[in-house]
């Protein structure tokens, strides 16, 4: 038995005994210990385990590593509120400290599987929630992983539960029996993967997106790490080596990584829409995938050197390398522009199309598709003492020292018009097409498309929700942008040009990602 002291944020505090089984605990990871404290304290959500000499343990350490000893006392720190998103969902979901979840979103259109979109009168109440609306019981949450409409849970037991579209991965029935004892979650744009604490790793949702990963099923052991384009994934073994599944135009060709990765050792894997790169333990970066989406490095692969993190817009790479400096490839519209000369970067963030550097004095350098975030010009005095970066497909949000935050970009996203209830703001979130931001007291703050006035949520059950709907991208814009995809292309070629179209037409029908291959 070892007790576990947990501190909440009330000041109110417990001990309670956590039992570690027959098997002995010294064989028991941080994080084992940290889902029984969860569990005993009636599925509380934690944040970390603090040892009595006032160090954080990490999750992956073992307690005999550690020279615990029977009647060990650890502090557990509750977890805060969250919210939880990206740039391809059309939802949130706010994840409470007491592990209960509420999402709101977009409504899907009928093309997506769902409900034909409410009319205006009616994005009000419960009935915006639709698809997107959480199971009433669901409790016990310490994850959330989004697909383009729909969600799947990580459960402090380790099981998963979903919702949402089920032609985009809302639903996990055939594959509930193997989701047990889950450690990681992983979404593309309509399929989930799930690893578990033995390494092994279970799919679901739309086949040609990731969701079957029957033919590979053989080598997902050991896994440690998974990224995820739009239709594929890419799997980091715990010997360095990468599995991939899905669609080989997503970079699903699991023949091409084996050549390229062929004696390379990989550390981290990163995904734009149609291509993946991963950077060795050497620090060198192998990419695959569509070329015209980032997939050839080969001409800037000589400065592709010393490289610690790698972001991603929906076409181009950005590479930071350990002496402060930056690389780019892929698609010129989509980011991969000639870069200012920048030193002491420590932070890159994407949009869609656009590419954000937070230096080390903590102020913000742009650049891309200006319509696209490429360019912060009309609030860069604003931008100092930035603590992180939000973005949606065609937005940024800086979340500042003093809990004030600001939005570059899309016009649609501008926070102006909610500034006023934007202040101690502790996060900040992008979807799709609108932001969410967190505050100290509880209340979350919403701003985006087709939501000029903003809405706010209240802490606990009293919600009050405006609606957003999809409005299209003018058709001019559209084309140009195609143009000039088309032309950033080695060679110029059809195919890229197809793709481009593909990508910005808007994302296809039935659960299928941008340039479908299925009529």
């Amino acid at each position: 038995m070892i007790d576990v002291h947990v501190v909440l944020p009330s000041g109110r505090c417990s001990t309670v005994s956590a039992d570690v089984g027959s098997e002995g605990w010294e064989g028991w990871e941080v994080a084992d210990l940290m889902r029984a404290a969860e569990v005993a304290l009636g599925n509380i959500q934690l944040q970390a385990l603090v040892s009595s000499i006032g160090r954080v343990l990490e999750p992956r350490q073992r307690l005999g590593e550690l020279n615990f000893q029977q009647g060990e006392t650890v502090t557990a720190v509750a977890a805060p509120a969250r919210i939880f998103s990206n740039s391809w969902s059309l939802a949130f979901a706010l994840l409470r400290g007491d592990g209960t979840v509420f999402s709101w979103g977009d409504p899907l259109p009928e093309s997506a599987g769902n409900e034909p979109l409410l009319n205006d009168a009616e994005l009000s109440g419960p009935t915006l929630l639709g698809v997107f609306d959480a199971p009433a019981n669901l409790k016990g949450v310490r994850r959330i992983e989004a697909s383009h409409g729909a969600f799947a849970a990580l459960l402090s037991t380790g099981d998963v539960v979903c919702w949402g579209d089920p032609l985009l991965g809302g639903d996990c029935r055939s594959v509930a029996a193997n989701l047990t004892n889950i450690r990681e979650l992983q979404a593309s744009y309509c399929a989930f993967a799930a690893t578990c604490q033995d390494g092994r790793v279970v799919t679901w949702g739309n086949s040609s997106c990731g969701g079957d990963s029957s033919k590979v099923k053989d080598q997902l052991i050991e896994i440690e790490e998974i990224a995820a384009s739009c239709g594929a994934f890419a799997a980091r073994k715990r010997d360095g080596s990468v599995v991939v599944w899905g669609h080989p135009r997503y970079g699903g060709d699991g023949r091409i990584v084996q050549r390229l990765l062929s004696g390379g050792l990989v550390r981290h894997i990163s995904a734009s829409s149609r291509a993946f790169a991963a950077i060795t333990f050497s620090g060198n970066v192998v990419s695959w995938g569509h070329r015209a989406f980032g997939g050839d490095s080969q001409r800037v692969q000589g400065s592709l050197q010393n490289v610690k993190q790698i972001c991603a817009t929906w076409a181009a790479f950005l590479a930071l390398r350990g002496d402060g400096t930056l690389v780019t490839w892929g698609a010129e519209f989509f980011g991969a522009t000639a870069l200012p000369e920048l030193k002491n970067v420590e932070e890159v963030y994407s949009t869609g199309s656009a590419f954000a550097a937070v230096l080390q004095n903590r102020t913000v350098v742009t650049f891309g598709n200006p319509d696209g975030g490429g360019d912060s010009t009309a609030v860069q005095e604003q931008l100092k003492d930035v603590r992180g970066v939000a973005s949606t497909e065609s937005s940024f949000c800086a979340l500042l020292g003093g809990g004030n935050v600001v939005t570059w970009g899309d016009p649609k996203t501008d926070c102006s018009q909610v500034r006023h209830h934007l202040f101690d703001v502790q996060q900040v979130v992008g979807c799709k097409n609108a932001f969410a931001a967190l505050r100290a007291d509880g209340f979350v703050i919403c701003w985006g498309v087709r939501n000029p006035s903003g809405a706010v949520i209240q802490p606990g059950d009293a919600f009050d929700l405006c609606g957003w709907a999809m409005e299209e991208l003018d058709w001019r814009a559209r084309a140009a942008a195609v143009e000039a995809l088309a032309a950033s292309a080695p060679g110029g070629d059809e195919e890229a040009f197809q793709v481009a179209a593909d990508l910005l037409e808007g994302f296809g029908t039935k659960g299928h990602p941008p340039g479908s291959w299925v009529s």
